[in-house]
């Protein structure tokens, strides 16, 4: 089975504004996950959850997470064709692993390993 889409991400310089203007415009309801970040819940039936992030470095940007049973291999994946490791893998406030990579067009990609993974 392939890895699939199970997150995103939103960067950004002010979390308390970021986090007013998708709940203002979309309805969406944000809480507390993590020293710089929020955890986005769409309230939709079907789709994805996210997050918004508070980094220095990377205030404007747009990320996907794709979900992989094994962060560390799927990492040397990206590295021998053609990428290149970014972050991690580090752990998240909630237990999992992520890590960012950068494919060969300069995108940067997030992978995250969930429990869920860990258990199958």
């Amino acid at each position: 089975m392939g890895d699939r889409v199970v997150s995103f991400e939103i960067g950004c310089d002010d979390l308390a504004a970021t986090s007013a203007f998708y709940e203002a415009v979309f309805g969406w309801k944000t809480e507390d996950y993590g020293p710089d970040g929020r955890r986005i819940e769409t309230g939709a039936n079907d789709g994805l959850n996210g997050h918004l992030v508070a980094l220095n470095d990377w205030p404007n940007a747009l990320n996907i997470y794709i979900e992989v049973d094994d962060i560390a291999s799927k990492m040397e994946r990206v590295v021998k064709a053609g990428g290149q490791a970014l972050v991690g893998p580090l752990p998240t406030p909630d237990g999992q692993t992520f890590a960012w990579v950068k494919d060969v067009a300069g995108n940067t990609i997030g992978l995250l390993e969930t429990d869920r993974q860990k258990e199958a």
